[in-house]
């Protein structure tokens, strides 16, 4: 049985109006960069071709820029934390609603555990000797005490800043992506000035069928944009205006990934990036013959995990905040935080969540945003 959203006791006035324009921007944008950059883009180059890749890049953003429309509209009319659960009680009912809520939670709060396996399982990259003490086996994974640790500390420091205030993730998320965006600029200059243009060749390869292998990995890259919805009532700007931010963010996230295309296929040949294992930071370090350089690619890496990490539990937590003044969870779900204003229990449970997870060990394959283990 759920309830009409303005006669929660929680509802008014709950939350702080303390994001702008720029910390609502970087939190879409954020969520849409992961390490699949580093990880992926051989891939793509090898199956269409740099062209290729960047035309299938291009027509996938305009794809998912079009879905952001439709999100901005919603947003306009139904500025609501909770986003798309809102959407869906208005529009087709409380049963519809818990349905859809439920699967958006779930796949919020998935990401999150999967961020907290991806940080250490990256950290290993940059820190080699940071598996110590073996603990135990789990489908063939062996998990380490300090490799565990290093996610757990991590999901219980992101916890820790989300509860402390929006304003405060905000801020952090700024400075993180001003990192990825640097890295972005780096990578552009450093293949202007040290790659060859004729690297770019073959401009098309795998004809339609390699042009649609690329174009149907963007919805997955670019999922997170809806994650500016779900904190609409902490955004201290127009409603209307915060759709917008949702279509700016795709594209911003789409000139990353083209930057990324570029600068990696101007670094190498295609017939040596097909080999490489983290291939934009290979690539980058072979360039310039450091592997320091390779690490600090990798660092850029681990700063999209923090953003996505950083967004989705920002997401997660209003969601299920929402979802517990709507009846759908337990009343505890849609505690906020005497003097922070944020969904504190909501942030509790995923947050423990997520630093029980690094103990559990991780996929032995590379997955969209995880890279292999080393």
């Amino acid at each position: 049985m759920t309830k009409d959203r303005d006669d929660a006791p929680e509802q008014e006035g709950a939350f702080v109006k303390a994001l702008g324009s720029l910390d609502a921007l970087f939190i879409g944008f954020g969520a849409m960069i992961g390490f699949g950059w580093i990880t992926l883009t051989g891939g793509w180059i090898d199956s269409a071709g740099t062209v290729g890749a960047l035309l299938a890049m291009i027509c996938g953003g305009i794809l998912m820029a079009l879905v952001g429309l439709v999100y901005s509209e919603l947003v306009a009319a139904m500025p609501q934390a909770g986003g798309e659960h809102n959407y869906l009680l208005r529009g087709l009912g409380p049963r519809a609603s818990m349905i859809g809520s439920w699967a958006i939670a779930g796949g919020y709060i998935a990401v999150v555990l999967f961020e907290a396996v991806s940080t250490p399982t990256t950290a290993s990259y940059i820190f080699p000797g940071l598996e110590q003490i073996r603990l135990w086996s789990i489908t063939g994974f062996d998990v380490h005490l300090t490799w565990a640790l290093t996610g757990s500390i991590a999901a219980l420091v992101i916890m820790w800043i989300n509860i402390r205030g929006v304003k405060l993730a905000g801020l952090v998320q700024t400075w993180v992506v001003c990192f990825l965006i640097l890295m972005a600029v780096l990578l552009l200059g450093g293949s202007a000035l040290g790659g060859d243009p004729a690297n770019l060749q073959p401009h098309f390869t795998g004809g339609a069928v390699g042009f649609v292998a690329v174009l149907g990995a963007v919805p997955f890259l670019f999922v997170g944009f809806d994650v500016i919805p779900q904190s609409a009532e902490e955004i201290d700007i127009p409603p209307r205006k915060i759709g917008r931010l949702v279509v700016v963010s795709v594209f911003m996230a789409v000139a990353f990934y083209v930057a990324i295309i570029v600068s990696t296929s101007m670094a190498l040949p295609a017939s040596e990036l097909t080999g490489l294992k983290l291939v934009t930071a290979d690539a980058f370090a072979a360039l310039t013959g450091s592997t320091v350089w390779g690490k600090v690619v990798i660092a850029g890496g681990l700063a999209g995990i923090i953003t996505s990490w950083i967004a989705f539990l920002m997401g997660a937590s209003r969601l299920l905040w929402a979802m517990a003044n709507s009846g759908m969870l337990p009343r505890w779900f849609g505690k906020m935080h005497p003097r922070h204003r944020t969904p504190v229990n909501a942030l509790l449970f995923i947050g423990v969540l997520s630093a029980i997870a690094p103990f559990f060990g991780a996929p032995c394959s590379t997955g969209r945003s995880m890279p292999a283990r080393p």
